[in-house]
């Protein structure tokens, strides 16, 4: 499948909501609703409401024009994929242990999709980033963090030579990104009393960040698309932009090849999935292996602020589904009515699958 895959360089820590109404909180990457919402801010800043209402038009009549992914992490030229959450290891133990990887290299994934798993793959990130022992070796040098290494190596150096571990043993050293927590302080207006509270990001290290695929249905939307995200970057993407998170400028946009099974009969997801009522019955058999996360969250609108969205239940990214013989699967979903609220508009939360073909015959 070829995909236009696009970098979005951080200019700053990003602060993606996750959990409850805190702040303190947040998921380290951008899921596929976040990133259209805010595209579609972007949208209307450019090319004004009515632009926008058509645009919508055309994923609420079951026609987009691009379908997007979530952000996955990049780091140097190597970039990662959501794990297939039929991935297992060798014996249970192995599977033990991958079962923590959230996120595999372009490599690890072609040899998942061969039917293999990597004699030399290393873990990074806590156990969450999986990746060949050459693509370890590449790592930009930013990623490295030198105090864990230093604790590693007072332990190395006090070993045995016949107990010193492999050299891949200090992976554990390596971090793409860093969650942070800033102090902020709070006056009471009539007290003027402080209140001090704790703002949660995620840092990403130098030549690292987070990357997006795109298709495009119609070609002719590329131009919009792109000019839309560069004014994105400027705006903010996620919480928290009035304190300078979200920022980042795009960079590197290639089309590139995500290999796929031509006839396979499951798709693996790249995004979130909130599918049509005549769908679910079809994506998920006995062999369907899927995620389901709950998103809720605030609206942003110039005509709309400060209104809770109705929660939705979507298929996590990773999700191996069954193939639905279609080439879109998906919707948007309706999660606030002008007939039944203040808001002059209608509010919809992107749910659309952007999918890989793949097959069980893949897992191990």
């Amino acid at each position: 499948m070829r995909a236009l895959a696009i970098k979005l360089k951080p200019e700053g820590a990003f602060h993606f909501g996750e959990r409850g109404v805190g702040i303190e909180e947040t998921a380290a990457l951008a899921h596929s609703d976040t990133i259209f919402s805010g595209l579609c801010w972007a949208w209307t800043l450019l090319f004004g409401e009515d632009e926008l209402e058509t645009l919508l038009e055309r994923f609420i009549k079951g026609q987009p024009p691009f379908l997007i992914s979530s952000a996955f992490p990049y780091a140097g030229r190597v970039l990662f994929l959501p794990r297939p959450l039929t991935f297992r290891g060798k014996d249970d133990e192995e599977t033990r242990r991958l079962k923590r990887v959230e996120y595999v290299s372009f490599e690890v994934y072609k040899l998942l999709l061969a039917g293999s798993i990597p004699d030399d793959y290393v873990l990074i990130q806590k156990g969450r980033l999986c990746l060949t022992e050459s693509e370890f070796k590449g790592l930009p040098s930013s990623t490295l963090d030198e105090d864990e290494l230093r604790g590693f190596l007072r332990v190395w150096a006090s070993m045995e030579k016949s107990q010193k571990p492999e050299s891949t043993s200090y992976a554990h050293c390596y971090r793409l990104w860093e969650m942070e927590e800033v102090p902020h302080v709070t006056v009471d207006r009539v007290t003027a009393a402080s209140n001090i509270f704790q703002e949660g990001g995620v840092r990403f290290a130098k030549e690292c960040g987070i990357y997006i695929l795109v298709r495009f249905f119609d070609e002719k939307m590329q131009g919009r698309f792109l000019a839309a995200m560069h004014l994105l970057g400027d705006e903010g993407l996620g919480g928290r932009r009035s304190t300078g998170r979200g920022f980042f400028k795009v960079e590197n946009i290639e089309k590139i090849e995500i290999p796929e099974v031509a006839n396979g009969e499951y798709v693996i997801l790249f995004s979130l999935l909130n599918p049509r009522e005549n769908e679910i019955l079809t994506l998920l058999d006995l062999n369907s292996a899927y995620k389901l996360v709950a998103r809720r969250g605030w609206v942003y609108s110039a005509k709309a602020k400060n209104l809770r969205r109705k929660r939705v239940i979507m298929f996590a990214e990773g999700s191996v589904l069954k193939q639905c013989n279609k080439e879109m699967i998906g919707r948007m979903v309706k999660v606030l009515s002008r007939k039944d609220s203040i808001i002059p508009h209608d509010v919809y939360r992107y749910g659309y699958g952007f999918t890989v073909r793949w097959k069980l015959e893949g897992r191990t």
